[in-house]
């Protein structure tokens, strides 16, 4: 199961390097356009809803990769069990946490869809494809740090090396 997330992470980072491409032309696109003639519309909510994509979307491989910012001065200073500790600790409060915003995140996109929702202008832009996206990032996202805790609580603090939090890296 860890092989097909790890998969489907690099996959999802993938489709969000070419998202980010489509951001760049379609920006130029605007650019283009608005400099020769009648500038096309709404292409700049169109390349935010596709960053807001890009963003949700490389969470869990983010995640995965233990790129996510932290501050670990004072856990750099605890004894090995500890550091466990904590980075258990840690990975509930974030499954915790993170599980309740992906319950309300998948429920307000389902809303949205019902609703029709979408973003005014001289076209209308349904808002629901962006908050699906948001939903499926963040649901992976919670289903590696799942991963990442177990990952934790069932590795031990072998021959003096220090155990990292997201992934037990050899150096």
């Amino acid at each position: 199961m860890r092989n097909f997330f790890s998969s489907l992470n690099r996959v999802l980072a993938e489709v969000c390097g070419w998202l980010l491409s489509i951001i760049a032309v379609l920006l130029a696109l605007d650019v283009i356009t608005r400099a020769l003639f009648t500038p096309l519309q709404e292409v700049a909510s169109l390349a935010v809803f596709v960053m807001i994509a890009v963003i949700y979307l490389g969470l869990a491989n983010c995640e995965q990769e233990n790129g996510h910012v932290g501050v670990d001065l004072l856990e750099n200073m605890f004894p090995p069990g500890l550091k466990r500790v904590n980075t258990l600790l840690r990975y509930l409060v974030e499954i915790v946490i993170i599980g309740i915003a992906v319950y309300f995140v998948i429920d307000n996109s389902i809303e949205s869809y019902v609703r029709g929702e979408a973003l005014s202008g001289t076209k209308m832009l349904p808002i629901w494809p962006a908050k699906f996206a948001m939903s499926a990032g963040l649901f992976f996202f919670w289903i590696q740090i799942v991963l990442n805790f177990f990952k934790a609580l069932g590795s031990r603090n072998r021959g003096g090396g220090e155990m990292n939090g997201n992934t037990a890296k050899e150096h």
